[in-house]
């Protein structure tokens, strides 16, 4: 009679832990999605500020680059039409011209250098080849006259 009791308290109590854990487990779990859901609705006049924030730093951003384009330009007039400015800078393109082909012709001529150097080894090597083969036709010859 004792072991009956004694497991019926044990299953019993089993039951109410467990139910305990479960009902904790629910209120935890609640509390959970409630803060998250209540961070989420906090946050919205935050992020709204913020995205209005983003877009004045853009405006300002574009507004000042609009005055350093006009300022910079305003220079590049002024700078056009000064005529002193004008002949520098044409003689800076002449002296990158001069440059320019000054660097080709000395392109043409390594390039006039290198051929020839290439056409040479190849009339060597021809020259080579020829006095090779005619000194094995001669050979071939005078086999075929012992036979």
């Amino acid at each position: 009679y004792y072991l009956c009791v004694l497991s019926v308290t044990r299953w019993c109590q089993r039951l109410h832990r467990g139910a305990v854990g479960r009902a904790r487990y629910d209120t935890l779990n609640r509390v959970r999605k409630t803060i998250t859901i209540q961070k989420f609705w906090r946050g919205i006049p935050h992020r709204r500020r913020l995205q209005k924030m983003k877009v004045s730093i853009i405006i300002i951003q574009c507004a000042v680059r609009q005055k350093l384009a006009r300022s910079h330009l305003k220079e590049l007039k002024i700078n056009a039409k000064n005529l002193q400015n004008v002949a520098q800078e044409r003689d800076k393109l002449r002296q990158q011209m001069e440059a320019m082909r000054l660097e080709v012709e000395r392109a043409k001529t390594a390039a006039k250098k290198e051929a020839e150097e290439a056409a040479k080894i190849k009339a060597e090597s021809n020259a080579t080849s020829k006095s090779e083969f005619f000194s094995l036709q001669e050979e071939l010859e005078q086999l075929k006259q012992e036979l």
